[in-house]
């Protein structure tokens, strides 16, 4: 049986995107590994019982710490050899640097997965750009892998990369999203409206705009043009970029 090893750096967000992708992979025959942060046990016996094999890995997706990383890279790279997979698909950006350069050393088939670009490619200060100067020289290093493709959610995203790193077009792919099962979500009209509603659908991070969008919201309704904003995510308590909760509770409150 062929083995696919995904490689990603948080349990909960493999378990909220790709749980379906990689059940469509084992329903094809293929036997599913997922290296990432397994913080509970609880997404564990999940996988476990969808059959999948779980390695555990202590990389932590917000630390800047390099002595954390390396640790997290020699690991990774011990299990990904102890595997030995037909195939590594690697999601988000260390996973994608350690997968990535651990596929290259031993020229085997590997997927980089860009689901956005990060904070790395995002923020300008002194500490970013080195991060982001060394962080483009080892995709350099990647793309020199023959077996390797590049996929993207975002074709702005394929050519800033492309063009930094200089990968060939023809390793490069864009798919928009993840999609939606029809089974689940069916079709229906679109309900017309009074007041327009906006949702806004993502982790409570700064980063991700909400707090530009509130203050378009009271400019907005300053000018006597109103609509409901809702908002559905995930919280980031532990992440640096986090909303604080009560702040949102605030805005709510605000209306």
């Amino acid at each position: 049986m062929k083995r696919l090893c995904y490689f990603v750096n948080s349990d909960w967000y493999f378990d909220l995107h790709w749980t379906e992708r990689a059940i469509a992979a084992r329903d094809a025959g293929y036997e599913i590994h997922i290296i990432s942060h397994f913080i509970g046990e609880e997404i564990i016996k999940k996988f476990k019982t969808l059959g999948f094999i779980c390695h555990n890995v202590s990389l932590v997706a917000q630390s800047f710490n390099m002595f954390v990383f390396f640790r997290a890279f020699l690991n990774a790279r011990k299990i990904i050899k102890e595997i030995n997979p037909d195939l590594l698909h690697c999601i988000t950006l260390k996973p994608c640097l350690i997968g990535g350069v651990s596929a290259r050393r031993s020229n085997s088939p590997v997927v980089i997965s860009f689901v956005g670009l990060g904070r790395i490619f995002l923020y300008n200060t002194v500490p970013m750009r080195i991060l982001r100067a060394l962080t483009v020289l080892v995709y350099k290093y990647i793309a020199g892998n023959k077996r390797g493709v590049f996929i993207f959610e975002h074709d702005k995203d394929r050519r800033k990369i492309s063009r930094l790193v200089g990968i060939d077009y023809h390793k490069t792919i864009v798919i928009e999203g993840a999609g939606i099962n029809p089974d689940i979500y069916k079709f229906s009209i679109e309900k017309k409206h009074e007041i327009p509603i906006v949702l806004f659908a993502s982790r409570m991070l700064w980063s991700k705009g909400l707090g530009d969008l509130i203050e378009a919201k009271k400019i907005l309704r300053q000018k006597n043009i109103h609509f409901v904003l809702n908002v559905a995510g995930i919280l980031a308590e532990d992440d640096k970029d986090a909303i604080p909760l009560e702040l949102i509770h605030h805005w709510h409150n605000e209306g």
